[in-house]
């Protein structure tokens, strides 16, 4: 059986990260106010989809080519939904 390095069935080499500050809080993928859209894709590995943003992969994810269309349709949705108001999430927690 084959094995791959994390970084290597996506065609590069790990490369050395350059020194960056990192935000005291980590955003949401389904945050409506990121600068792009993330979308997921097929990975030239068997049984693996990537999460993308800002043209890099963030995440990799066990599933089927079938599995990564509705993926795909289902972080568009939530993505683009109507935000719940204040009385339903108050209502929720009661």
């Amino acid at each position: 059986m084959q094995t791959h390095h994390r970084n290597e069935c996506h065609g590069h080499e790990r490369m050395p990260l350059p020194h960056m500050q990192l935000p005291e809080t980590r955003p949401s993928i389904l945050d409506p106010c990121l600068e792009s859209e993330p979308w997921i894709d097929k990975c030239p590995c068997a049984d693996t989809l990537v999460l993308f943003l800002h043209n890099h992969p963030i995440a990799i994810i066990a599933g089927s080519n079938l599995e990564c269309v509705s993926l795909t349709m289902r972080l568009n949705q939530l993505r683009h939904r109507m935000p719940r108001l204040e009385f339903e999430v108050a209502d929720a927690r009661e």
